[in-house]
Parts: structure tokens; C-alpha cells; sequence
């Protein structure tokens, strides 16, 4: 329910402009890992008085840990060729990277119990689950939908 457009620099994109900035690691930064979790994390992004700030880091080594342990043909990715888990890891990352972007756009840390906002993702599900999985709710697309019209219109009233 929301379209991208990625530009570098002073260049913007038609409609509502939001800016975030994506800092691609090998580990995220110890401040940015809670101690408590249970499977690597692959994206953070930073919050502010309980309000998501603007960056955005994601990490290549836990991308790759999650490749390794998905399976395809009932075998590990780590028992094909590596050709295989090179081509998965940016999967991966775009998926942490839309979650992240979803916390920015929603405005909140909350997650849902499936979809796109789930706290954590199975390795299968990161690495060859349907893109069909990684999708907001109807009623929070819905609500973005309005969120972005209603932007819009105040910024082409501002004109």
C-alpha cells in the first residue's frame, strides 16, 4: 500500500517525501541489539522519545546467518552452492529493510503477530517465503493510504 522511490541527495520524489537513512554493516552496533534475542537481527532503526528516527541499519552478517539456516529441498543453503545464499542475502535485507521502513511509517516499535511487522521471521519464510508474507495488514495499508492523500493535499494547499 505504499510506493518508494529511492533518490540520493537533493533530488526528491513525487508526493509525500519522507527521508530515512540506510547504513548497510557487517554487525549492527552493540546499542543497537537487545541482549534478549533469540535470533540474529538484521535491521534497527532508532527511536526517539518513543517516536522512530530516521536511521536505519541493517547487517549483512546476521542476513547471511539467516540464509544458511533457511533450506531449500529439504537440505541447508549451506550445503548448496554459495552461489545460492550470495543471491538470498539481499532478499533478506530488502525484507528487514521494508519491516524497518514499516516502523517509520507506522510512527510506532509495536509488531503485529504475522505479516510484515512480526517481531521475528522464520529463516524459510526470510530467505523463499512469498513476498505475499512481508505485506501490512489491509486496515493499517488503508490507513497509510490516508495518511499519505491527506499529506498531499496539505502540501499542494501550502503552494
Amino acid at each position: 500500500g505504499v510506493g518508494f522511490c529511492w533518490a540520493e541527495g537533493p533530488r526528491g520524489c513525487e508526493g509525500v517525501e519522507a527521508r530515512v537513512r540506510v547504513l548497510i554493516a557487517g554487525d549492527l552496533p552493540a546499542s543497537a541489539v537487545r541482549e534478549t534475542a533469540r535470533q540474529p537481527v538484521v535491521g534497527r532503526i532508532t527511536f526517539h522519545a518513543g517516536a522512530p528516527g530516521s536511521d536505519i541499519v541493517l547487517s549483512v552478517t546476521s542476513a547471511h546467518h539467516l540464509v544458511v539456516h533457511a533450506t531449500l529441498g529439504g537440505r541447508p543453503i549451506s550445503e548448496w552452492p554459495a552461489a545460492i545464499a550470495q543471491h538470498l542475502i539481499p532478499r533478506v535485507m530488502g525484507r528487514a529493510l521494508a519491516h524497518e521502513i514499516g516502523h517509520y511509517l507506522l510512527g510506532t516499535r509495536d509488531h503485529a503477530s504475522r505479516g510484515l511487522m512480526a517481531a521475528s521471521f522464520m529463516p524459510d519464510d526470510v530467505t523463499l517465503g512469498s513476498a505475499t508474507r512481508f505485506s501490512l495488514p489491509r486496515s493499517e495499508a488503508a490507513r497509510m493510504r490516508l495518511e499519505c492523500i491527506a499529506s498531499a493535499i496539505e502540501a499542494r494547499a501550502q503552494r
